[in-house]
């Protein structure tokens, strides 16, 4: 991970949603239904849960936290109870998620292809990136061309151009970015 990374989270949750008011309220929409069993109508949107389906619920949920942690606990080589301790949905700096044995260390996506490469026993590997980037002049007619097309499409709409510019360099910069200020009155 980066050091500025935000690291873990380590929880389940769910969710079922009650459309109830929704649905018959305002589209005017109602459901029927034919019982097959006692719970079957557990996912129903239409309608909360009673304390049995909420037990259920719960029960599931805790099933795959108790899962979860298992697999966190043997990937990590901790104990099930420390990944305990620092989970429940906690969130970690890398450097914390470091201290606490989340992450083996720091680097990018080239470290991160260089570990697995010799965590698998390759000596020789090579890395493809797609879409293949296009050579330099190639980018750089490309740019020109569109500058050109943007330039007629702006003095055409009134939007200034170091709007535009400062826009379009946003897609290019790397890790946390903050821009301030920022308008958007073109006008």
């Amino acid at each position: 991970a980066e050091r500025s990374s935000i690291t873990g989270s380590i929880g389940v949750f769910a969710m079922i949603p009650n459309t109830q008011d929704a649905f018959s309220k305002t589209l005017g929409l109602n459901y029927e239904s034919v019982n097959s069993g006692q719970q079957s109508e557990i996912w129903r949107p239409d309608q909360g849960l009673n304390e049995t389906q909420q037990r259920i619920m719960q029960n599931m949920v805790n099933n795959i936290y108790d899962d979860f942690t298992q697999i966190v606990a043997r990937g990590r080589k901790l104990t099930q109870d420390r990944v305990k301790e620092i989970a429940e949905g906690r969130v970690y700096s890398g450097v914390q998620a470091k201290e606490i044995g989340l992450i083996d260390g720091f680097g990018g996506l080239d470290y991160s292809v260089h570990a697995a490469a010799q965590k698998a026993g390759l000596k020789a590997y090579r890395v493809t990136e797609f879409p293949e980037a296009k050579d330099g002049f190639e980018q750089l007619f490309k740019a020109l061309e569109m500058n050109a097309l943007v330039q007629k499409s702006l003095k055409a709409s009134g939007v200034p151009m170091e709007i535009l510019k400062s826009s379009s360099d946003l897609k290019n910069w790397e890790g946390i970015q903050m821009r301030i200020p920022w308008s958007t009155d073109y006008r």
